[in-house]
Order: C-alpha cells, then sequence, then structure tokens
C-alpha cells in the first residue's frame, strides 16, 4: 500500500509481513524520482524521519498467536 510519511508527504510503499511469530511493517521508497526508489528504507529519503515510531514498533511488534 502506498503511505505518506507524516512529515513531509513522500510516498512511500509499506508492506506488513509476518516474520516467523512476527508481524512487521516493512517500508519501500515510492517515490520515482528518488535515487533510493524501490529500495527499502527505515528512515524517511525526503527528510529522514525515522519511520517506525514508538506506538507503531508497539503495534507491529506484536507476537501472532
Amino acid at each position: 500500500m502506498i503511505t505518506p510519511c507524516k512529515s513531509c508527504g513522500h510516498k512511500l510503499w509499506s508492506v506488513v509481513r509476518k516474520v516467523d511469530e512476527w508481524v512487521v511493517k516493512v517500508h519501500f521508497d515510492g517515490e520515482e524520482s528518488s535515487e533510493t526508489y524501490a529500495d527499502q528504507v527505515t528512515c524517511c529519503p525526503g527528510c529522514g524521519r525515522w519511520l517506525a515510531e514508538p506506538a507503531v514498533r508497539e503495534y507491529y511488534g506484536v507476537r501472532v498467536r
């Protein structure tokens, strides 16, 4: 799904994946004009904001039963 950065609006492609017993949200650069287009990113290429906030880490770090 395409999700914009909350700070600058840079296009990010986000995927929720199950890894073993964990559910994680993985971000990819979705801005075609960007140097990191289609690369997996942990920080927004537009503004440098870290993409996993504490509340998000708690939500996506929940064990799946």
